[in-house]
């Protein structure tokens, strides 16, 4: 899905168009996107019958705040990293 665009086409095939992996995680999670008002479904028929989700005005709404975060992320990579690999694997030495 590009920003341009914004939509992905799903197969009824049972894998999603994106990983190649079974579609029923990506469909869970894209319900809950329609559902608040993020995307909109669009299905068609035919064989293979397929669907397509479009971001909303609303959802168009979060893609800089998406973009600010991935930024952070990659500016900030390797501190997480490092911050996960000195965790104690035993759960916490200390209380809080």
């Amino acid at each position: 899905m590009s920003r341009t665009n914004c939509r992905t086409t799903a197969r009824a095939s049972g894998s999603s168009p994106l990983s190649g992996t079974p579609s029923r995680r990506p469909s869970k999670t894209l319900r809950r996107l329609e559902f608040n008002g993020l995307v909109a479904r669009r299905s068609y028929g035919g064989s293979p019958p397929r669907v397509e989700y479009e971001l909303t005005a609303l959802g168009r709404t979060l893609l800089d705040p998406i973009d600010a975060f991935g930024a952070w992320a990659f500016e900030h990579g390797d501190e997480v990293m490092a911050a996960q690999d000195s965790y104690p694997r035993g759960g916490h030495t200390r209380d809080f």
